[in-house]
């Protein structure tokens, strides 16, 4: 039943009403969401155009920098004197920075104390367009790209490097601040363009190609340092280092070693390195191992080349040469059976001291009371050192430290394991902490496969009656970082050796030194030491750590034999100590053939200046 109030006629009325209203509210919502779409759409639509058009713009930025680049080479490298390149219309957006970054070149004789030479210190300018993220810049010759935080190559810069030849045109931009439609690249000028390098300051005219014993620098400061320097590593086998506050590259290039022979029974080169020999017994002379072994007939060519101070006394004798960049002095019975050639001042003083030989001085002659019996001049004398091989070393111990022959070895665990006092290896590198022979034990080199090469972080010990044996006719090498010391001072040492066992021996009777090699840096201390009851302790082999012009290498001898050569920055030989200098060494590398160096033998620099103007 329905209510009194209730009207057919109303409630349909109500129903109609409610129907056509709900036609323009749905009309509206539906034109709503077509609105709002068509508006998401067109941002969108808006944005992807945005993004397609800076990308657009960015390749075509990319594009007219590669080529601006391929004609400013034809100019900056004189092969034409003006070229004219074309920007997009309408483009203002490219803009000359004179003065963003810098390159600089420079030259080191490594093996003297002469400072390096700056062959290249020149900004280098660039020619930028800015991106949303970054830059597209042509700079050095070359084209880069950057972001926040990376930098990648498009175009390679005008450095070119093979086969141990670096050629290096420089250029600099110079220019209108920004650039319009077109722009004019001229040659204004280019120095140097050398083919043999400036050395007329120098009295030995070091820095001429082809080099040897030279570090090359290439310095770069740039906003895309990055880039600079993964092109160095990519084109080169040279070492980069970078300072990422300075945003630099630095690129270190070396040339070859050469061909190092060991002609001196001593060689005590640094500049204020001094060679003392004193004592009855202590002595220098010369044999030849592949004639037999070491007699006391053989010997007059124990050889000594110091840059420093000479000075002998107390019976010592020297057979063979002195050459000294500083005094030479002998008193006390001493006999110098060879040449004397002096930097500085001559004195034979005492007793019955001699020079059986000519003397050269530059200094003055204190007193030649009993020598010499040759004739006498004066004269310059100087004494160059080789370079140290701290690169060498350094770059080998490295190597060897995660590749290595160590795995199923004495050597497993980065130290030598003797088992019934003795160990063996053969042929291959291994890398230790410390190489320690203690009394009693014996160490075998089987170098029948091969050369037998052991790297050593700290230091090298045989202590007592300790040896290294060496079996086959090939080659044992030992270098040693010198990361810690055995003694507070010494990185290698022989110590109280108290029998008639060689340290060091060789097959056969002869003492061939030539299979023996321990090498360090210019750094490296030396010490074999008898233990006080004669000549007991016998090292047969070669220590090799030039130490330049300025390093601060040594060696020490007291009561003990060397048998081949030794070559440090500062020597002292006393109580008996001999050095028998192996001839065989004349006609052996000290560094072997390959050795792994940064080769750089040729290099050719000039500065190449362009200006970029509008039009």
């Amino acid at each position: 039943m329905r209510p009194p109030s209730w009207n057919r006629s109303t409630d349909s009325r109500r129903e109609s009403t409610d129907r056509a209203q709900m036609g323009p509210i749905g009309l509206t919502l539906v034109f709503g969401f077509v609105l709002v779409g068509s508006i998401l759409v067109i941002a969108f639509g808006l944005s992807a155009l945005s993004g397609t058009e800076d990308t657009l713009n960015e390749d075509r930025a990319e594009k007219t920098l590669t080529q601006f680049d391929s004609k400013a080479a034809l100019v900056a490298l004189g092969n034409t004197d003006s070229q004219k390149v074309s920007f997009p219309s309408g483009s203002t957006e490219y803009e000359v920075r004179e003065g963003d970054g810098w390159m600089k070149v420079t030259i080191n004789n490594i093996s003297n104390s002469k400072s390096g030479k700056t062959m290249v210190n020149q900004s280098m300018g660039s020619i930028v367009y800015e991106t949303e993220g970054g830059e597209i810049a042509y700079q050095g010759g070359g084209v880069w790209r950057s972001t926040s935080n990376n930098t990648r190559m498009v175009s390679p810069p005008e450095f070119h490097f093979r086969n141990g030849t670096l050629t290096l045109p420089a250029v600099n931009v110079t220019g209108d601040d920004s650039l319009s439609n077109s722009a004019t690249i001229r040659h204004e000028e280019t120095i140097g363009n050398v083919s043999k390098l400036p050395g007329s300051e120098y009295s030995r005219n070091e820095f001429t190609n082809p080099l040897t014993n030279h570090e090359v620098k290439v310095i770069v400061q740039s906003d895309y340092y990055k880039g600079w320097g993964s092109y160095f590593e990519e084109r080169t086998e040279g070492e980069v280092a970078y300072n990422h506050e300075r945003k630099i590259a630095n690129l270190t290039l070396k040339s070859p070693v050469g061909k190092r022979i060991v002609s001196n029974a001593i060689a005590a080169t640094a500049t204020g390195g001094n060679f003392d020999i004193s004592g009855n017994g202590a002595k220098t002379d010369s044999y030849n191992s592949s004639q037999g072994p070491y007699s006391l007939t053989q010997g007059d060519n124990g050889n000594i080349t110091i840059g420093g101070s000479f000075e002998a006394s107390g019976g010592a004798q020297v057979d063979g040469n002195v050459k000294a960049g500083g005094d030479f002095s002998i008193t006390g019975n001493t006999e110098v059976n060879g040449d004397v050639k002096t930097g500085g001042d001559f004195t034979c003083s005492s007793g019955s001291s001699r020079v059986y030989g000519d003397l050269v001085y530059a200094g003055t002659a204190a007193t030649r009371k009993f020598c010499p019996d040759g004739s006498q001049e004066t004269g310059s004398v100087e004494v160059e050192g080789e370079s140290p091989i701290n690169n060498l070393v350094e770059s080998t111990v490295t190597e060897a430290e995660t590749s290595n022959d160590n795995a199923g070895t004495p050597a497993d665990g980065h130290a030598i394991d003797f088992t019934s006092n003795t160990a063996t290896l053969t042929a291959g590198t291994y890398h230790v902490d410390r190489l320690e022979v203690d009394d009693g034990e014996t160490l075998f080199l089987d170098t029948s496969g091969g050369t037998v090469t052991i790297t050593v972080d700290e230091y090298a010990l045989l202590d007592g009656d300790a040896s290294i044996e060496i079996l086959g006719d090939g080659r044992a090498e030992v270098y040693v970082r010198g990361e810690a010391t055995v003694d507070g001072t010494n990185h290698f040492k022989l110590a109280n050796q108290g029998s008639s066992t060689p340290a060091i021996k060789t097959p056969g009777p002869a003492e061939n030194s030539s299979q023996f090699w321990v090498y360090g840096k210019d750094d490296l201390h030396v010490e074999i030491q008898g233990s006080g009851g004669g000549q007991s302790s016998r090292f047969v082999g070669v220590i090799y750590a030039p130490a330049g012009s300025s390093g601060t290498s040594t060696a020490y001898m007291s009561a003990g034999e060397v048998f081949g050569g030794v070559i440090v920055g500062d020597a002292e030989v006393d109580q008996g100590g001999n050095v028998h200098f192996d001839k065989i060494l004349n006609d052996r590398r000290a560094v072997p053939k390959d050795t792994k160096v940064i080769k750089i033998t040729y290099l050719h620099v000039s500065v190449n200046r362009i200006e970029v103007t509008s039009g």
